[in-house]
């Protein structure tokens, strides 16, 4: 299968209740990793960057663009990961505290 073939089944991947758009608490849940999941902020900025119609959540098309260019994905992917190290490291610091 090629790239082109993969992304339906990816978009089904996100879009849990099956409506045709990839909406906040289907990407929080599809990203989340209990506590170490993205935080609401991340999940809108991603949202943002992606949703070029401006309804809120993601299109299929704009999935395709997303995908298809890379860029936006980096982009969020790079706050995702800024997001958890953050909350990794405060949870960390209230585990110390609580420690002491």
């Amino acid at each position: 299968m090629s790239n082109e073939e993969y992304l339906p089944e990816a978009f089904k991947y996100f879009d849990k209740d099956g409506n045709g758009y990839i909406e906040m608490e289907e990407l929080m849940e599809a990203l989340g990793d209990d506590e170490l999941g993205p935080d609401e902020q991340v999940i809108k900025d991603i949202i943002r960057d992606v949703d070029t119609d401006e309804d809120g959540r993601i299109s299929y098309q704009e999935f395709q663009v997303m995908m298809r260019s890379g860029s936006d994905w980096r982009n969020a992917s790079r706050r995702y990961s800024r997001a958890n190290f953050s909350n990794l490291s405060h949870q960390l610091n209230l585990s110390q505290k609580l420690c002491q």
